[in-house]
């Protein structure tokens, strides 16, 4: 395993992402800093933010690196909907898929997501 590499869109993801980090010592890169960081085709854990049932930078990251797991931070439950992430962002069933829990500040989002919240 090479890194972690996260999208946020309140920090949820990110803040997942070091928890993963210090207890692996694996870097953390946001997916724009990854791409002068980790060389493409390395192995990451994949961290995102769930929008409409999908990991949000799930399919870029995909094309780019050998995604090993996936975790994917909404509203729901820690563990739940894990099937329906999965079929919408069409992961593998051989990707181990984790849904977290996270939390809602609207003057976190930014642009259109704030607009329509």
């Amino acid at each position: 395993m090479n890194a972690i590499i996260y999208t946020t869109q309140t920090g949820n993801a990110k803040r997942y992402a070091g928890m993963i980090s210090e207890k692996t010592g694996l870097p953390i890169y946001s997916f724009k800093d990854s791409k002068k960081n980790v060389p493409v085709g390395a192995d990451i854990v994949y961290l995102g933010w769930i929008n409409a049932g999908k990991i949000t930078g799930y399919k870029k990251a995909a094309k780019r690196y050998n995604v090993l797991s996936v975790c994917g931070v909404g509203m729901s439950k820690t563990g739940t909907m894990t099937e329906n992430v999965r079929k919408r962002t069409r992961i593998a069933e051989s990707v181990p898929l984790f849904t977290l829990q996270g939390n809602f500040n609207i003057d976190k989002l930014h642009g259109f997501y704030r607009l329509i919240m």
